[in-house]
């Protein structure tokens, strides 16, 4: 799977019991091990979860929505 031309990371997310913290962090480094050794890897900052499923966007920018 290529995520070349790739513009944002769409996920959808919920906790157990809400309230619980997470944080999402994605890059796509060919000269890396891992992702987030990358100098701007994508990054949600600490997301919030509530109980229900919640749909995220983490667009170029780095911005995050909940929708």
């Amino acid at each position: 799977m290529s995520a070349a031309g790739a513009t944002a990371l769409i996920f959808r997310a919920r906790g157990e019991h809400g309230g619980e913290r997470v944080r999402i962090k994605a890059a796509i480094v060919p000269d890396q091990p891992f992702g987030d050794s990358t100098a701007l890897p994508l990054d949600s900052g600490w997301i919030e979860l509530s109980s229900d499923w919640q749909h995220y966007r983490i667009d170029a920018t780095w911005r995050i929505s909940r929708g």
